[in-house]
């Protein structure tokens, strides 16, 4: 609700997984995942990299780290 990281696209932790076409995509390509606080990232980036992701990066803190940074975010698609 209040936004996102410009150039991020959303996946829910239940279509984390190599089977996700969106994220299969992915899998050659260095990947930083984002959540709240941090937590559901750190789960979602184990479940890629037992699938075989090997450039899998977490957003320590998250957006809540985001925002105290003073780092834009972006409502709607972009």
């Amino acid at each position: 609700d209040e936004g996102h990281i410009a150039g991020s696209e959303r996946v829910r932790m239940s279509e984390v997984g190599p089977e996700n076409k969106q994220v299969a995509r992915a899998k050659a390509l260095a990947v930083v995942l984002v959540c709240k606080v941090g937590e559901t990232a750190t789960a979602a980036g184990k479940r890629l990299r037992k699938a075989g992701f090997t450039n899998v990066n977490v957003l320590e803190g998250g957006i809540q780290a985001w925002q105290a940074a003073d780092l834009p975010l972006v409502k709607g698609r972009g």
